[in-house]
């Protein structure tokens, strides 16, 4: 008979968040388009993922994002950094 296992803490996050972190922002900011309109019409979370893909993945991990894609996709971050200030300040 094999023994039991003793129960887990409710404290802790559930096991999808824990095997994959980013899932947990994906539905963070799924959530978020959901309840607010205007955050799903600016597509924030296409874009966010975007650009983690290019500048995380192939930039730091792979190595393979050249100086003139990595300045691309940099514009790319600025803007959609001002698009999250923009809407903060209408919401303010």
């Amino acid at each position: 008979m094999r023994p039991s296992r003793p129960s887990m803490p409710s404290s802790l996050p559930p096991a999808s968040a824990l095997a994959n972190p980013m899932g947990d922002r994906r539905d963070k900011l799924r959530q978020l388009e959901e309840a607010e309109p205007e955050i799903a019409r600016l597509g924030l979370r296409d874009r966010y993922m975007a650009r983690m893909g290019y500048l995380h993945v192939d930039g730091f991990y792979e190595g393979t994002l050249s100086p003139e894609e990595t300045e691309e996709q940099m514009d790319r971050v600025e803007e959609l950094i001002g698009d999250v200030e923009a809407l903060l300040k209408r919401r303010a």
